[in-house]
């Protein structure tokens, strides 16, 4: 009861006047241990879709995807519902950043998707829907909460952006993928600048093994692969360095220079126990509508990733799609495509 009461004391504090169906809800999740989880329910409700979106990281928050491009057309088609994961973003609570676990994260969803069903879904005509959505660190979060909870129970289905659902393959590919894509590079005509940063990525990538990083190397690969992405995106589209950030930081409701002091510090917990995770093998045990979205481009969690499960899952309905001119943000890069294929997936899945 004590949680209940919390949310609908913020609900009521928030008011959400506007269009018949349309909500744009902000309030806390208590749980049983006093950490506040912070939830922004935002679109349209007469679709009777709504997806709990798991936020990529760790250590980051959902701030940032509700301003990508994509972001408005998915709040007009379905109800999106953006959970800051216990530690990071707004949510509040004592939980050190060394006592997090992946269980204790997955516990959070199952009890978000309770309230969740409570406030929006139970008494609603027109069977309502709940889809679980995850990107990047959210799609090894993701099979925590469906291959370990009951909570596939009360869902319609599956969606993974680029997930990190198998970390010693993400390792290993992220290596091959940035020597195969540096060698191809530099037998092009790229500027003096442009070839020397891929002959340091090469160098670089070349040297960290293939197999038992260390949670340092693990790291340093990452900000290599990001680096890649970068440089291939330049090309790709236009980007406008900084808007972006500079946009997430006013958006942010809660503390950006707290967040961003802590954040490694999450990153580095979670990642440090769960370096070793591989949940490909038990991809064969989901029965759940799925669909899997990577970028071409995806040097952080590389498209093999999606491709190798894509075979295991045991779904009647099991969509890849590879957007060909995206790296690791896809709902930036190519909004349209982006939005086009989650709504068409649901659409099928129906």
């Amino acid at each position: 009861m004590r949680t209940m009461l919390t949310v609908v004391l913020a609900l009521a504090m928030s008011g959400c006047a506007g269009e018949p169906g349309w909500i744009d809800d902000r309030f806390f999740v208590r749980t049983d241990d006093g950490t506040d989880l912070y939830v922004h329910a935002v679109g349209d409700s007469t679709t009777n879709d709504y997806v709990l979106f798991l936020h990529g990281g760790p250590g980051g928050g959902s701030s940032s995807y509700e301003l990508a491009p994509s972001a408005p057309t998915l709040h007009d088609k379905l109800v999106m519902v953006y959970l800051d994961q216990r530690g990071q973003g707004a949510s509040e609570g004592r939980t050190r950043p060394e006592d997090l676990t992946l269980p204790m994260l997955a516990d959070d969803v199952v009890l978000v998707m309770d309230v969740l069903d409570q406030l929006y879904m139970a008494d609603r005509v027109g069977e309502p829907r709940l889809w679980l959505m995850g990107h990047s660190w959210g799609g090894l979060l993701g099979p925590q909460v469906l291959l370990e909870t009951d909570a596939a129970d009360s869902l319609a289905g599956w969606i993974e952006v680029a997930g990190a659902h198998d970390i010693p393959k993400l390792h290993a590919d992220s290596i091959d993928m940035l020597i195969e894509a540096a060698d191809g590079e530099l037998e092009g005509k790229l500027d003096e600048d442009t070839e020397a940063a891929w002959k340091d990525i090469r160098t670089t990538a070349s040297k960290i093994p293939r197999t038992n990083p260390s949670l340092e190397e693990l790291l340093e690969l990452n900000d290599l692969a990001h680096s890649a992405s970068d440089l291939i995106e330049a090309v790709v589209y236009e980007k406008t360095p900084g808007s972006v950030t500079f946009d997430w930081l006013r958006h942010r409701p809660n503390s950006s220079l707290a967040n961003l002091t802590t954040g490694r510090q999450v990153a580095d917990a979670l990642l440090d126990k769960e370096k070793d995770r591989s949940w490909s093998e038990r991809y064969r045990e989901l029965t759940l509508p799925t669909m899997l979205l990577w970028g071409r481009y995806d040097f952080v969690v590389p498209p093999t990733l999606g491709e190798d499960v894509q075979l295991k899952v045991a779904a009647e309905t099991v969509d890849l799609v590879i957007l060909e001119d995206s790296a690791h943000f896809p709902m930036f890069t190519e909004p349209d495509a982006y939005t086009d294929a989650i709504l068409d997936f649901i659409a099928e899945a129906s």
